[in-house]
């Protein structure tokens, strides 16, 4: 009884890793390749808004570029002149990572698993400096 139960588990785990090595293989961390034009920084705003219900956001020229990891917290809240308000946001900060495949750009909103295809972006694997041009 004991054997079945460990192959059964083997044979799980491999399927497992099989399943996980195919979505890496076609998605993997990406980063925007070449630098942002207008259009594409424009693009992921508007993902990333999308995503967001509608909400506006406001993005660093050079966001995606570096990391393929994108938090956005909210803004702290501040008093009518203009103080931070003490106390502390529950709420957690909103997660996104840019995913490619053959320089087609994904934008994965990590906190609910949503996805937003850029189509006027480029981008290339986190890490391949090689590819870079």
């Amino acid at each position: 009884m004991r054997s079945l139960r460990c192959a059964a588990g083997v044979a799980a785990m491999t399927m497992l890793g099989a399943c996980r090595s195919t979505a890496s293989a076609a998605d993997v961390p990406a980063v925007i390749d070449p630098p942002p034009d207008v259009a594409s920084r424009a693009e992921l705003r508007e993902a990333v808004s999308t995503l967001l219900g509608g909400r506006s956001v406001l993005l660093a020229d050079d966001a995606l570029t570096k990391t393929s990891l994108l938090i956005l917290e909210r803004p702290r809240r501040r008093s009518i002149g203009g103080v931070f308000e003490p106390g502390r946001e529950l709420e957690p900060p909103e997660r996104f990572r840019l995913l490619g495949s053959d320089g087609r750009c994904v934008l994965v909103h990590l906190n609910t698993g949503m996805r937003h295809a850029l189509t006027k972006t480029r981008c290339r694997a986190e890490g391949d400096e090689a590819k870079r041009g």
